[in-house]
């Protein structure tokens, strides 16, 4: 709806847009047409012929259900109604409707024009024909999506209780199966051992060593630069300082004997780079200085 907020809003895809040229990952050709495509409106006239309508105002419940209910008087009876909230129940959201099949998240990360994820939150209603064309489109528009259920379901790998609590959902075990089956392949005995110590250690020791690679070719300037990353970027547990800082409580020689042993049996991709083997042969901290005069950056 084109008010004051949809007014800079138009201006602010110009600003992105125009940004674009400038950095030259796009034509300014690609943006005469781009930007021709947009057209804000007062009204859900023009609402009539659309096939996705993906809502993004604040996080109101009442405005999103009411939102909802208008958009589903306007649009034909096939359009997407998808809307882009990271925290309301999507049930909640549809409440006024009838039309809970076609209602579906659509959660663009901030800022939506740079972040390539487009997470797709499903309820228990939402058809399967929908989750496909929402897929659909993300990838058309360049971005990586994710299809899941989640809290708002109370479905996915835990389940919800009224009261929020989660716990491990038993379904999933004969999802992983079934997975397995599709793909032709078989559990790995010594795999299905591992403890939960192990099974963190094994996914995040490969992400250590490549931030080790990071640090030895200057392209981050020193280990906190990857800690405040790792924890803004990727989501990694604040408690737990960041990911050079977690590494260094478990220290380089540990850490490398561990990707030995690993790259033994399965492969390259555990082998420890020069920099994790030195420090751990010197007992060196892998946050410690670099001796390197600038980054590469």
């Amino acid at each position: 709806m084109l008010k004051n907020d949809g007014l800079a809003g138009i201006s602010r895809v110009k600003a992105n847009l125009h940004s674009s040229v400038k950095k030259g990952t796009i034509t300014h050709e690609n943006f005469e047409k781009t930007f021709s495509l947009l057209t804000g409106v007062l009204d859900y006239e023009q609402f009539r012929d659309v096939d996705m309508v993906i809502e993004a105002v604040i996080e109101k419940v009442d405005l999103k259900q009411q939102i909802f209910a208008d958009l589903e008087k306007y649009c034909p009876s096939h359009c997407i109604l998808a809307t882009n909230t990271s925290t309301i129940d999507l049930n909640l959201i549809g409440k006024r409707t009838k039309s809970q099949n076609r209602i579906v998240g659509a959660h663009f990360f901030s800022p939506a024009h740079i972040m390539p994820l487009l997470e797709i939150v499903r309820t228990n209603n939402t058809s399967a024909q929908v989750v496909v064309d929402l897929i659909a489109v993300g990838i058309k528009i360049r971005k990586t999506p994710a299809s899941m259920a989640g809290e708002s379901s109370r479905k996915g790998f835990y389940l919800y209780d009224d009261r929020r609590k989660a716990t491990p959902d038993p379904d999933i075990h004969s999802y992983i199966e079934r997975s397995r089956q599709i793909a032709g392949v078989k559990a790995d005995p010594q795999l299905t051992k591992l403890s939960d110590k192990d099974i963190v250690e094994m996914i995040f020791l490969p992400v250590v060593n490549e931030a080790c690679c990071v640090l030895d070719e200057g392209i981050a300037v020193k280990a906190s630069d990857l800690d405040i990353a790792s924890i803004m970027g990727m989501g990694f547990p604040s408690f737990r300082g960041g990911i050079m800082f977690w590494a260094d409580s478990l220290g380089a020689k540990y850490i490398n004997t561990r990707l030995e042993e690993w790259s033994k049996t399965y492969g390259n991709f555990f082998k420890p780079s020069s920099y994790l083997a030195e420090r751990g042969a010197k007992g060196i901290p892998l946050s410690a200085p670099v001796n390197q005069a600038s980054s590469k950056l």
